[in-house]
């Protein structure tokens, strides 16, 4: 199988074009990808990678890449050198929607095998998905797979191990990748990928110090402070609406400041123009709803902003960090999409964990009497503009 490079009638005889499918042609020197290019086989895509990943590793010369994809070196750099940073820009976005293609929806126990065989196949292949138009909504995935083996909680397991494995390999290509590019844009993906492997890595290495802290029962086994639990923090889906308006209406009727209508409050923002649906999360454990936050947008003056409400924990599964976990999902989330500060309303001992600070600090300040203790904003960035001003609530949460 090969993957022909440049323009069909130039570069691949007309009889193969006819009759072998797997042949992928790249366009013209304008960098028109083909419709169909999304209908070819496994392994075409197998070859795409494998050809364009290795380049930035000088794993392959322009030669060999010539003569795999049967062209002069003459046809290459007219037709895909000149137009390098159009076609990159093109593979990495097949490269990305195949990536987050054969992982999606994936049960737990079948990812390990997908991204080992993704990682045996191809070394470079991941770095080469960040290379050129990084995609956020990658980098979320990336992250909430990575969290569905377990990074949130739990430890000493098969999904523990391998998801360090995996941060630290993805970690160390990039940076290998990043010394070769020497550029600040290729600094800023690594700081991205940073962000998200890090606390994999340091998780691991305190495993043991987690397992020495862990207690024996009556039976013997061994027993950590808290049972170990993986969860999944994702975007809400239309179909979680039944469950996540019990989860809140169960974790608020034991709250001790509650009007007993959050659960409403939630369906209205959901139809409000202030609902930003990449910051409407649940947390699951074993395929259940356990756990619910929504970030809608406010006003401080005439600056946008998020307002973190309300976050829903089910009783049975509180104290357990699931809501530090949609808090920080959220904040990552909303950096991602560009908001700079949070504003909310609550305990001045649990936000201040997330890194709340009383907002009249920031000059943000109520519409409504409260104590200034538990009206808290986050920054969300460090390079955050300073804004100052009265915030105003969406008018679905009845702030006058």
């Amino acid at each position: 199988m090969r993957v022909y490079w440049g323009s069909c009638d130039e570069s691949v005889p007309a009889a193969r074009c006819a009759t072998d499918t797997r042949i992928c042609h790249f366009g013209d020197a304008m960098g028109r990808l083909p419709a169909d290019l999304s209908d070819i086989d496994q392994r075409a895509l197998d070859a795409l990678m494998e050809l364009q990943s290795a380049r930035p590793f000088d794993d392959i010369s322009i030669v060999e890449l010539c003569k795999s994809a049967y062209i002069s070196r003459q046809t290459f750099y007219r037709h895909y050198k000149s137009k390098e940073d159009v076609y990159l820009g093109h593979l990495d976005q097949l490269l990305g929607e195949m990536f987050t293609r054969e992982l999606e929806g994936a049960a737990l126990e079948n990812i390990f095998d997908s991204l080992g065989r993704l990682l045996e196949r191809n070394r470079p292949f991941l770095s080469c998905l960040f290379r050129a138009n990084l995609d956020s909504r990658i980098l979320h995935r990336f992250e909430n797979l990575l969290n569905s083996m377990g990074v949130l909680n739990g430890f000493d397991s098969r999904e523990r191990n391998m998801q360090a494995f995996l941060a630290g390999g993805i970690f160390n290509t990039m940076k290998r990748w990043a010394k070769s590019e020497a550029s600040a844009e290729a600094g800023s993906y690594v700081r991205d990928i940073e962000e998200i492997c890090a606390p994999i890595i340091r998780s691991a290495r305190t495993r043991r110090e987690l397992q020495d802290r862990s207690v024996m029962n009556e039976t013997g086994n061994t027993k950590s402070r808290h049972d170990a639990i993986v969860m999944v923090i994702r975007v809400e889906r239309q179909g979680d609406h039944d469950a996540v308006r019990e989860v809140v209406r169960n974790a608020f009727a034991t709250a001790e400041h509650s009007d007993g209508n959050e659960h409403d409050l939630v369906d209205a923002l959901r139809q409000s123009d202030a609902y930003v649906p990449e910051l409407s999360l649940v947390c699951e454990v074993d395929g259940e709803i356990v756990g619910h936050t929504m970030f809608t947008e406010l006003h401080v003056g005439d600056h946008v902003a998020l307002a973190l409400a309300p976050l829903s924990v089910a009783p049975a599964w509180q104290r357990r960090g699931i809501g530090t976990a949609l808090i920080s999902e959220g904040h990552r989330i909303a950096r991602d999409l560009g908001y700079d500060y949070s504003i909310v309303l609550g305990s001045d001992e649990y936000y201040p964990r997330v890194g709340y600070v009383p907002a009249e600090t920031l000059g943000i300040l109520p519409c409504f009497d409260v104590p200034s203790e538990n009206f808290m904003a986050c920054r969300l960035c460090e390079d955050a503009p300073a804004i100052s001003g009265v915030v105003r609530y969406a008018e679905e949460f009845g702030i006058d």
